[in-house]
């Protein structure tokens, strides 16, 4: 009996430690391979060809972001708003029990840092109203396919009794979703300093506590993935039908190397998590 209990408690062990990364792994590589793989050849030469395009096509769109009503809570947690900000990705963290070493030379033992390591509580992405215009012609962007996809909340933040319970290692996030590439300067900011973007929460307790945001802001030049559709006979693009949504503001070919490296990192990872689980399994 306790031969069996011990080879089933190592089995769980071996799938925790090997299997549950290389699901993780496929999981991350699978959201990478499905905007690359819609991702189109080429931007659409301009907006009007855009307007014969077929419900569902996948389309990329290049030009500079047009705010027709700026996102809310932008002035508490982006920096240097002035209510240009059109859309921001946020994540809160905790202090995690752990920290991590950088090395800054192997040989020089003072040059050796402990930075704090920190661990995803949550993460959303927040937007106002806003398009891309290329020249005279505007579309309208809708990011909602972010939000059903990861399935985030929105501000204000309900918050329960999570504070104090591990959150799952595993989860996607959007913060570090494949379909956002945003390299503007990051804010970060502890939970007593945004009150408001909390509900039934004492913030004050949590000051360690952080919310760290990525904003798109106005007159930025962008690049949209998604398909065209038309709502109140206005142009709007938006994912859908099979069609992932994106947003990077690196241009289409950044975004494309950037995608292809997250397909081999994650790739990579579930081949030798997956090599490893079937040694084991084949040894044991």
């Amino acid at each position: 009996m306790l031969d069996a209990l011990g080879s089933l408690l190592a089995a769980l062990i071996i799938v925790w430690l090997f299997g549950v990364p290389a699901f993780n792994s496929a999981g991350h590589l699978l959201d990478a391979a499905v905007v690359l793989w819609a991702l189109p050849d080429q931007l659409a030469d301009s907006f009007d060809g855009l307007r014969d395009a077929v419900a569902g096509d996948a389309v990329a769109v290049e030009g500079e972001v047009v705010i027709d009503e700026p996102v809310r809570a932008a002035d508490d947690v982006v920096d240097q708003t002035d209510g240009t900000v059109s859309l921001y990705v946020w994540r809160t963290t905790k202090p995690d029990m752990n920290n991590t070493l950088d090395v800054g030379s192997w040989t020089d033992p003072g040059s050796w840092t402990l930075r704090e390591t920190r661990r995803p509580i949550d993460s959303g992405v927040e937007w106002g109203q806003f398009s891309v215009r290329n020249g005279t012609e505007s579309i309208h962007v809708d990011p909602s396919w972010l939000r059903k996809q990861y399935n985030t909340v929105s501000f204000p933040v309900e918050m329960g009794g999570w504070l104090g319970i591990e959150s799952a290692r595993f989860r996607h996030w959007v913060w570090e979703s494949p379909a956002l590439q945003l390299t503007a300067d990051e804010t970060t900011r502890t939970f007593d300093q945004v009150p408001d973007c909390f509900e039934n929460i004492d913030t004050e307790r949590y000051d360690d506590y952080h919310l760290d945001s990525i904003p798109v802001r106005d007159g930025d030049t962008i690049t949209v993935l998604g398909h065209l559709d038309v709502e109140d006979g206005k142009h709007v693009l938006r994912g859908g039908d099979g069609v992932p949504f994106a947003i990077t503001d690196q241009g289409l070919d950044a975004f494309r190397r950037y995608l292809w490296r997250r397909v081999f990192k994650h790739g990579f990872s579930l081949v030798v998590f997956t090599a490893v689980l079937l040694a084991i399994w084949y040894y044991w």
